[in-house]
């Protein structure tokens, strides 16, 4: 699953940085950079360092998930897990599966992040340009998908630690 996230991550820098390369030219000098709960802009920007920050924060954050996973395993203390001391005792070997999905998580991370703020920039597009007078139901959609990937990769890292505890056999 990691080499799936590994290219659905090339594709997805490839498409993004052409779709904002295409939103930077069509919009106003004037644009969204902060959304209130409700999901109205309450903060706006010119056209500038600010805006370009954002457009580069799902590269940056991608790139911070695969490096916290590399890290992680050099340095474990690094690790918010269920039962890490346990965990940590173990033997390389038996902690393998686990890294594994550690590094998978990651990768699917840097994937649901980058998904992640490409809907915020298409919300930032659509009420700058006046096609939407607040957050798009888009966003909305990408937010509960963003929630429920870490929902499940939460529940799967939890069991999987148990189940390497739990079994010393394997």
């Amino acid at each position: 699953m990691k080499k799936i996230y590994n290219y659905l991550n090339l594709f997805l820098l490839i498409v993004g940085v052409y779709y904002e390369i295409c939103v930077w030219k069509v919009l106003p000098e004037k644009v969204p950079v902060h959304f209130s709960f409700s999901g109205v802009p309450n903060r706006w920007t010119t056209k500038g360092i600010e805006l370009v920050v954002i457009f580069c924060m799902p590269w940056i954050m991608a790139a911070f998930m695969y490096c916290m996973g590399k890290l992680a395993r050099k340095n474990p203390s690094l690790l918010s897990i269920p039962r890490k001391k346990e965990f940590l005792a173990l033997p390389p070997q038996r902690q393998e599966p686990l890294w594994r999905l550690i590094d998978e998580m990651m990768a699917g991370m840097g994937s649901a992040i980058i998904i992640l703020f490409l809907g915020i920039i298409r919300s930032i597009e659509k009420v700058a340009t006046g096609a939407d007078a607040g957050i798009s139901w888009e966003f909305i959609v990408v937010f509960c998908f963003f929630i429920v990937f870490c929902i499940v990769y939460v529940v799967r890292l939890s069991r999987k630690v148990s189940g390497v505890i739990a079994n010393p056999s394997r």
